[in-house]
C-alpha cells in the first residue's frame, strides 16, 4: 500500500518542482497552468502560490505536465517533434476508445464487456502515467542545460574568430604579436639598422641588389593580394613596372 501511495505522489511532486525551477524558483511569477488556461490568474495565486501550485498538480496532473512543457517550450523556442505529436495522438486516442467502450459495456450490461472495458482502461492509464514521465524526464534536461549542469557540450561550436582588419582600432589577440613579423620572413630582414654600412647617426639604409628588394616586393604584394581578396594578382604589375623602370 505504502509503495502504490509512494508511485502516486511521485508524478505530482515531480511536477511540482519541475515547475518551480522553470519559474526559476521565484514562486511571485506563479500563475495556474502557467497563463494557458482560462481559469489562469483567477484562483488567488499571487496570496499563496505554493499551495496553488500543489492544489494544481495534485487536482490536475496533467495539466501541469503540459502547462510546464508549453512554458519551456516558448521560452526555449522549442516545437514539439512529430514523434511526440504521434505518442501524444496515441494517448488521447487510446483514452476516448476506453471511455467509449466502458459506456457501451455499462450499456450492454455483459459482464465480458465490461472486463474488457477494465483492460483497455488499465492500458490508457498506464500509456498516460508512462508519456507524463517521458515528458517530465525531457523537462528535466531541459532545465538542467538551462542551469549549466550538463557542462559545455563536447561538440561544441568553436568560439566565434575575428580576423584582423585594416579599419580595426585594436587588433584581436594572437599567437604571433601585432606588429612583428615571424622570424625568418622577407618583412623581418628588410631593413637593418646600423648594420649595412650606415652613417655616424645610425640611419638605416638597404644594402640589397635591386634583384632582391623586386623580390621581396613581390613577396609583400603577394600577401596584399591575398589579404584583399585579388586572385588575379593585380598587385604585383607593380613588379613589372618596377622592372621597367
Amino acid at each position: 500500500m505504502s509503495v502504490m501511495v509512494l508511485f502516486l505522489c511521485s508524478g505530482p511532486c515531480v511536477s511540482y518542482m519541475l515547475r518551480k525551477r522553470a519559474l526559476y524558483n521565484d514562486m511571485s511569477r506563479y500563475v495556474c497552468c502557467a497563463g494557458y488556461l482560462p481559469c489562469s490568474g483567477k484562483c488567488g495565486e499571487s496570496k499563496c502560490p505554493e499551495f496553488c501550485l500543489c492544489t494544481e498538480v495534485f487536482l490536475c496532473f496533467g495539466n501541469s505536465v503540459a502547462s510546464t512543457r508549453f512554458l519551456l517550450q516558448d521560452e526555449f523556442n522549442i516545437q514539439t517533434t512529430q514523434c511526440d505529436n504521434c505518442i501524444i495522438g496515441f494517448m488521447f486516442l487510446l483514452q476516448q476508445f476506453a471511455c467509449i467502450f466502458s459506456i457501451v459495456a455499462a450499456i450492454v450490461g455483459s459482464q465480458e464487456l465490461s472486463d474488457a472495458s477494465q483492460i483497455v482502461s488499465c492500458l490508457s492509464d498506464f500509456v498516460y502515467w508512462t508519456v507524463c514521465a517521458c515528458m517530465q524526464t525531457q523537462h528535466k534536461i531541459e532545465l538542467d542545460k538551462r542551469d549549466g549542469k550538463f557542462g559545455p557540450p563536447a561538440m561544441a561550436v568553436p568560439a566565434f574568430q575575428q580576423m584582423s582588419r585594416f579599419d580595426q582600432p585594436v587588433p584581436p589577440s594572437v599567437a604571433q604579436p601585432y606588429g612583428y613579423p615571424p622570424p625568418g620572413s622577407p618583412s623581418s630582414l628588410l631593413l637593418i639598422r646600423g648594420r649595412c654600412g650606415g652613417d655616424e647617426e645610425g640611419e638605416s639604409r638597404c644594402c640589397w641588389s635591386p634583384e632582391r628588394l623586386r623580390d621581396v616586393m613581390r613577396y609583400f604584394l603577394r600577401q596584399i593580394d591575398r589579404l584583399v581578396g585579388d586572385e588575379e594578382g593585380r598587385g604585383l604589375l607593380l613588379v613589372e613596372d618596377l622592372k621597367a623602370n
